[in-house]
Protein backbone atom coordinates (compact mmCIF):
# COMPACT_ATOMS: atom_id res chain seq x y z
CA UNK A 1 0.00 0.00 0.00
CA UNK A 2 2.80 2.36 0.92
CA UNK A 3 4.61 1.56 -2.34
CA UNK A 4 1.48 2.38 -4.33
CA UNK A 5 1.13 5.71 -2.55
CA UNK A 6 4.74 6.60 -3.37
CA UNK A 7 4.18 5.70 -7.03
CA UNK A 8 1.06 7.88 -7.22
CA UNK A 9 2.95 10.72 -5.55
CA UNK A 10 5.74 10.39 -8.10
CA UNK A 11 3.31 10.51 -11.01
CA UNK A 12 1.69 13.63 -9.55
CA UNK A 13 5.07 15.35 -9.27
CA UNK A 14 5.86 14.45 -12.88
CA UNK A 15 2.51 15.83 -14.07
CA UNK A 16 3.09 19.06 -12.16
CA UNK A 17 6.56 19.43 -13.70
CA UNK A 18 5.21 18.90 -17.21
CA UNK A 19 2.33 21.29 -16.61
CA UNK A 20 4.72 23.93 -15.31
CA UNK A 21 6.95 23.54 -18.33
CA UNK A 22 4.06 23.79 -20.76
CA UNK A 23 2.79 26.89 -18.98
CA UNK A 24 6.01 28.84 -19.47
CA UNK A 25 6.29 31.51 -22.10
CA UNK A 26 8.39 30.22 -25.02
CA UNK A 27 11.77 31.85 -25.43
CA UNK A 28 12.21 33.71 -28.69
CA UNK A 29 14.67 31.88 -30.91
CA UNK A 30 17.10 33.84 -33.05
CA UNK A 31 17.14 31.81 -36.25
CA UNK A 32 20.21 31.96 -38.50
CA UNK A 33 19.95 33.97 -41.70
CA UNK A 34 18.84 32.14 -44.86
CA UNK A 35 22.40 32.40 -46.18
CA UNK A 36 23.89 31.33 -42.85
CA UNK A 37 27.02 29.80 -44.40
CA UNK A 38 28.12 33.02 -46.09
CA UNK A 39 30.51 33.97 -43.29
CA UNK A 40 32.24 30.61 -42.90
CA UNK A 41 35.99 30.80 -43.58
CA UNK A 42 37.51 29.33 -46.72
CA UNK A 43 40.91 28.92 -45.05
CA UNK A 44 41.51 26.93 -41.84
CA UNK A 45 45.21 27.02 -41.15
CA UNK A 46 46.82 24.85 -43.87
CA UNK A 47 43.40 23.68 -45.08
CA UNK A 48 41.77 25.54 -47.95
CA UNK A 49 38.18 25.06 -49.09
CA UNK A 50 38.12 24.57 -52.86
CA UNK A 51 34.52 23.41 -53.23
CA UNK A 52 31.39 24.45 -51.31
CA UNK A 53 27.68 25.08 -51.66
CA UNK A 54 24.22 24.39 -50.29
CA UNK A 55 22.98 20.85 -50.89
CA UNK A 56 19.60 21.36 -52.53
CA UNK A 57 18.59 17.69 -52.55
CA UNK A 58 19.02 17.47 -48.76
CA UNK A 59 17.07 20.67 -47.98
CA UNK A 60 13.62 20.55 -46.40
CA UNK A 61 11.29 22.88 -44.55
CA UNK A 62 13.13 24.20 -41.49
CA UNK A 63 16.45 22.56 -42.40
CA UNK A 64 19.28 23.37 -44.78
CA UNK A 65 22.64 21.72 -45.44
CA UNK A 66 25.96 23.02 -46.72
CA UNK A 67 28.90 20.98 -47.98
CA UNK A 68 32.58 21.96 -47.99
CA UNK A 69 35.67 20.20 -49.29
CA UNK A 70 39.08 21.10 -47.86
CA UNK A 71 42.56 20.25 -49.11
CA UNK A 72 46.01 20.91 -47.68
CA UNK A 73 48.06 20.79 -50.87
CA UNK A 74 49.38 17.32 -49.99
CA UNK A 75 46.70 15.27 -51.73
CA UNK A 76 44.68 15.03 -48.53
CA UNK A 77 40.97 15.81 -48.73
CA UNK A 78 38.48 16.43 -45.91
CA UNK A 79 34.74 16.48 -46.61
CA UNK A 80 32.35 18.47 -44.42
CA UNK A 81 28.55 18.57 -44.26
CA UNK A 82 27.00 21.26 -42.05
CA UNK A 83 23.31 21.41 -41.26
CA UNK A 84 21.06 23.91 -39.49
CA UNK A 85 17.65 22.75 -38.26
CA UNK A 86 15.25 25.44 -37.07
CA UNK A 87 11.89 23.69 -36.82
CA UNK A 88 12.16 19.95 -37.53
CA UNK A 89 14.37 17.90 -35.23
CA UNK A 90 13.60 14.93 -37.46
CA UNK A 91 15.80 16.60 -40.08
CA UNK A 92 18.92 15.85 -38.04
CA UNK A 93 21.03 13.15 -39.67
CA UNK A 94 23.87 10.78 -38.87
CA UNK A 95 25.78 11.00 -42.14
CA UNK A 96 28.20 8.23 -41.15
CA UNK A 97 25.26 5.83 -40.89
CA UNK A 98 23.88 7.16 -44.18
CA UNK A 99 27.19 6.22 -45.85
CA UNK A 100 26.37 2.55 -45.29
CA UNK A 101 24.17 2.84 -48.37
CA UNK A 102 27.37 3.46 -50.35
CA UNK A 103 28.99 0.26 -49.08
CA UNK A 104 30.82 1.59 -46.01
CA UNK A 105 30.96 -0.61 -42.91
CA UNK A 106 31.08 1.24 -39.60
CA UNK A 107 33.13 0.40 -36.55
CA UNK A 108 31.95 1.14 -32.99
CA UNK A 109 31.44 4.76 -32.05
CA UNK A 110 33.75 6.46 -29.57
CA UNK A 111 33.45 9.93 -28.03
CA UNK A 112 36.11 12.59 -28.62
CA UNK A 113 36.45 15.41 -26.10
CA UNK A 114 38.47 18.01 -27.97
CA UNK A 115 40.96 20.29 -26.21
CA UNK A 116 39.53 23.71 -25.26
CA UNK A 117 38.78 25.75 -28.39
CA UNK A 118 38.56 29.54 -28.36
CA UNK A 119 35.05 30.62 -29.34
CA UNK A 120 33.25 27.62 -27.82
CA UNK A 121 31.61 27.84 -24.36
CA UNK A 122 32.60 24.26 -23.53
CA UNK A 123 34.90 21.55 -24.86
CA UNK A 124 33.57 20.08 -28.07
CA UNK A 125 32.29 16.53 -27.52
CA UNK A 126 31.79 14.62 -30.76
CA UNK A 127 31.18 11.07 -31.93
CA UNK A 128 33.91 9.32 -33.95
CA UNK A 129 33.63 6.26 -36.17
CA UNK A 130 36.11 4.42 -38.37
CA UNK A 131 34.59 3.13 -41.61
CA UNK A 132 35.87 0.69 -44.21
CA UNK A 133 34.85 -0.04 -47.79
CA UNK A 134 37.06 -2.78 -49.17
CA UNK A 135 40.60 -1.44 -48.87
CA UNK A 136 39.42 2.14 -48.34
CA UNK A 137 39.36 3.56 -44.81
CA UNK A 138 37.63 6.68 -43.51
CA UNK A 139 37.42 8.56 -40.22
CA UNK A 140 34.05 10.21 -39.51
CA UNK A 141 33.28 12.85 -36.86
CA UNK A 142 29.72 13.84 -35.92
CA UNK A 143 28.96 16.85 -33.72
CA UNK A 144 25.48 18.13 -32.79
CA UNK A 145 25.34 21.55 -31.15
CA UNK A 146 22.89 24.19 -29.94
CA UNK A 147 23.15 27.35 -27.84
CA UNK A 148 21.78 25.29 -24.91
CA UNK A 149 24.15 22.33 -25.22
CA UNK A 150 25.72 19.72 -27.47
CA UNK A 151 25.62 15.99 -28.15
CA UNK A 152 28.00 13.41 -29.57
CA UNK A 153 25.26 11.18 -30.99
CA UNK A 154 22.16 11.64 -33.11
CA UNK A 155 19.91 10.06 -30.44
CA UNK A 156 21.13 12.32 -27.62
CA UNK A 157 20.72 15.38 -29.85
CA UNK A 158 17.08 14.52 -30.53
CA UNK A 159 16.38 13.92 -26.82
CA UNK A 160 18.01 17.22 -25.83
CA UNK A 161 16.12 19.03 -28.58
CA UNK A 162 12.73 17.71 -27.51
CA UNK A 163 13.48 18.53 -23.86
CA UNK A 164 14.32 22.10 -24.92
CA UNK A 165 10.97 22.37 -26.67
CA UNK A 166 9.19 20.99 -23.62
CA UNK A 167 10.43 23.90 -21.49
CA UNK A 168 9.83 26.49 -24.20
CA UNK A 169 13.31 26.87 -25.69
CA UNK A 170 13.08 26.96 -29.48
CA UNK A 171 16.75 27.29 -30.34
CA UNK A 172 18.07 26.01 -33.69
CA UNK A 173 20.31 22.94 -33.75
CA UNK A 174 23.36 22.49 -35.91
CA UNK A 175 25.19 19.38 -36.98
CA UNK A 176 28.69 19.02 -38.34
CA UNK A 177 29.93 15.93 -40.15
CA UNK A 178 33.62 15.70 -41.04
CA UNK A 179 35.13 12.78 -42.96
CA UNK A 180 38.61 12.04 -44.24
CA UNK A 181 39.67 9.04 -46.31
CA UNK A 182 43.28 7.90 -46.10
CA UNK A 183 45.34 4.72 -46.29
CA UNK A 184 46.48 5.27 -42.71
CA UNK A 185 43.93 5.68 -39.88
CA UNK A 186 46.26 8.03 -38.03
CA UNK A 187 46.53 10.40 -40.98
CA UNK A 188 42.77 10.37 -41.51
CA UNK A 189 42.09 11.10 -37.85
CA UNK A 190 44.66 13.90 -37.69
CA UNK A 191 43.20 15.62 -40.75
CA UNK A 192 39.54 15.21 -39.77
CA UNK A 193 40.03 16.29 -36.15
CA UNK A 194 42.09 19.34 -37.16
CA UNK A 195 39.46 20.59 -39.62
CA UNK A 196 36.65 19.89 -37.13
CA UNK A 197 38.41 21.79 -34.34
CA UNK A 198 39.24 24.78 -36.54
CA UNK A 199 35.77 25.00 -38.09
CA UNK A 200 33.70 24.40 -34.92
CA UNK A 201 33.80 27.94 -33.41
CA UNK A 202 32.80 29.50 -36.74
CA UNK A 203 29.88 27.11 -37.09
CA UNK A 204 28.83 27.69 -33.47
CA UNK A 205 28.81 31.46 -34.14
CA UNK A 206 26.25 30.87 -36.90
CA UNK A 207 23.87 29.36 -34.34
CA UNK A 208 24.61 31.76 -31.51
CA UNK A 209 24.64 35.12 -33.26
CA UNK A 210 21.10 35.08 -34.59
CA UNK A 211 22.47 36.92 -37.61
Amino acid sequence: MQGRAIAVYGVCLLMLAVAGALGRQPEVAMAPAPDWAAGLPSQLGPWRCHKSGYVAEKAMDGASFYSMEFGNGQQQKVEVILGVVTSRLGALRDWSVASMGEGWELGPQTVWAAPPIEGLPARMTAGVREATNGKDRRTCINWYVCRTGQAATFTKAEVKGWLDRLVGREAPWGQMYVACQAADDGQAWQAASEVAARLSPHFYAVLGSGA
